[in-house]
C-alpha cells in the first residue's frame, strides 16, 4: 500500500504531464501561437529545478570539504 508522500509525488507528476499534453494539443491545433520552447515549459522547469538542486549539492559538497 502506498503512503501519502508517494501519492503527492504522483499528483505533481500527473499535473506536469497533463499541462504539457494540453499545451502540445493547443499548439498543434493552432489555438495558441507560442514558440515550442514555451509549450514545453512544464518539462523544462522540472529539469531546471533538478539541475539547480544538483548544482547546489555539488557546491555544498565542495565547500564542506574545503573548510
Amino acid at each position: 500500500m502506498s503512503t501519502n508522500k508517494d501519492n503527492s509525488d504522483s499528483v505533481g507528476l500527473i499535473i506536469i504531464i497533463l499541462t504539457t499534453i494540453l499545451f502540445i494539443s493547443l499548439k498543434l491545433t493552432n489555438t495558441i501561437g507560442w514558440n515550442w520552447l514555451w509549450v514545453f515549459t512544464p518539462i523544462w522547469s522540472v529539469i531546471a529545478l533538478f539541475g539547480f538542486f544538483v548544482l547546489m549539492a555539488i557546491i555544498f559538497e565542495f565547500l564542506s570539504k574545503r573548510f
